[in-house]
C-alpha cells in the first residue's frame, strides 16, 4: 500500500530518487577503483561495483514508500514482454557494425563480455529507477488529470530523457548525448 505521505508529495519523493540517480551516474567510479586497487582498466568493471549498491537502495526506498507491488509480482508471459525493451536497448548499445567489420579497436581481450555486462547493468539500473519508481510516482501525481495515462508516459519519458544531459558533464559529446535524449 502506497503511504499517504507519498500520495501527498510524489514530486518530493521523485526528486529524491532523481538526485540519487544523478549522483550514481556522476560518481567517478572508474577513478575511485583505480585509486583503491591501483592502475588498471576498470571501465567495464565500474558499473558492477557501485550501481548494484545504488539499485538495492532504490529498491529498498521504493518498497518502504509502498511501491513494492511493482517489484514483487508473479511473472507471467505478458509481463515478460515488458523485458524485451530492456534487452533490445542493451543489445542496441553494442557497436555491432564496427565489431563485425573489424573497424573496432579493442584494447582489452575481455571487451565483449565486459561491454555487454556493463551495458546491461546500466540499462537495468535505469529501468528500475524510471519504470518502477518514477513512472508510478508520476501516475500518483497526475491521476486526477484528464488523459492522465498519456501525460504520465510523456512526463516520465521526458524526465528520463533530460537526465541524460548529465552525460555532457562526464565528457560525452553533444551529438551522443542528443541521441540519448
Amino acid at each position: 500500500m502506497i503511504s499517504e505521505e507519498v500520495k501527498k508529495q510524489p514530486i518530493y519523493y521523485g526528486l529524491i530518487i532523481l538526485l540519487l540517480f544523478i549522483a550514481m551516474v556522476s560518481l567517478p567510479s572508474t577513478a575511485l577503483l583505480t585509486k583503491i586497487f591501483g592502475e588498471n582498466d576498470y571501465r567495464f568493471l565500474s558499473p558492477f561495483v557501485f550501481r548494484p549498491i545504488f539499485v538495492a537502495g532504490f529498491i529498498i526506498f521504493a518498497v518502504k514508500i509502498g511501491l513494492g507491488k511493482y517489484f514483487i509480482t508473479k511473472p507471467t508471459l505478458k509481463s515478460l514482454i515488458f523485458v524485451l525493451p530492456v534487452l533490445i536497448i542493451a543489445i542496441n548499445n553494442f557497436p555491432f557494425f564496427s565489431y563485425f567489420s573489424n573497424k573496432l579497436a579493442i584494447n582489452s581481450n575481455r571487451f565483449e563480455i565486459g561491454y555487454i555486462l556493463a551495458t546491461f547493468m546500466i540499462v537495468f539500473s535505469e529501468e528500475i529507477v524510471f519504470r518502477l519508481i518514477i513512472l508510478p510516482l508520476t501516475a500518483i501525481k497526475l491521476k486526477t488529470s484528464r488523459f492522465y495515462q498519456v501525460k504520465v508516459f510523456a512526463v516520465s519519458s521526458a524526465i528520463f530523457a533530460l537526465t541524460h544531459i548529465v552525460n555532457l558533464f562526464g565528457g560525452a559529446g553533444f551529438v551522443s548525448v542528443l541521441l540519448q535524449v
